[in-house]
């Protein structure tokens, strides 16, 4: 899932997916696009509840390669 600035939203996705975790064995990755809000203090704060939640972070490179980076993963 990649993420940049949506502090206001990223943590209501991420327990809407984590909601689903008894339907289907979830790995959930978070990009992070070089966000300067408290994005990714919110998926941290994800991660200590959800051992299934990784986060990496990149430099703003658009959401397209944000992408690709998740794939890669």
């Amino acid at each position: 899932m990649p993420v940049h600035n949506r502090e206001k939203y990223v943590g209501a996705a991420l327990r809407s997916l984590l909601r689903q975790r008894d339907r289907a064995d979830l790995d959930i990755i978070v990009i992070d696009d070089g966000s300067i809000d408290g994005s990714v203090e919110v998926v941290r704060s994800m991660m200590s509840e959800a051992s299934c939640i990784r986060l990496f972070q990149q430099p703003n490179m658009c959401v397209t390669k944000a992408r690709n980076a998740g794939l890669r993963r």
